[in-house]
């Protein structure tokens, strides 16, 4: 289905307020339409300038009001884990930077358990 205005406007919401409950406010964030057809949704990170490219989907599957706030719900989580998963592929990581990585994962996750 061809992703509306309005969707895109309610993915952007939707994103920022899930990005802000997990502490990621330090972040460059910028959105864009993706002529993808392999995810309906994605996200591009560059860590070091702390920047991150979300894209959602011009022709998306999840149309509903549901299914658009899932999408942004789960590119957010997916930036949280972003330096976890860089550092861990990462040939030359060291403990202390995996560390602080599972920390800001850590730190964002005890805003849930208070």
């Amino acid at each position: 289905m061809k992703t509306t205005q309005k969707q895109f406007e309610q993915f952007q919401k939707a994103f920022m307020r899930y990005a802000t409950i997990l502490g990621l406010q330090n972040w460059d964030i910028v959105f864009f339409m993706s002529a993808s057809k392999k995810n309906d949704a994605h996200i591009l990170v560059n860590e070091q300038a702390h920047q991150v490219s979300v894209y959602l989907a011009s022709d998306v599957s999840r149309s509903s009001t549901e299914g658009i706030d899932h999408l942004a719900r789960h590119e957010a989580i997916e930036l949280l884990l972003g330096p976890s998963r860089v550092r861990a592929l990462d040939r030359f990581t060291t403990k202390e930077s995996v560390d602080e990585a599972f920390h800001g994962v850590v730190q964002a996750m005890m805003r849930f358990l208070r």
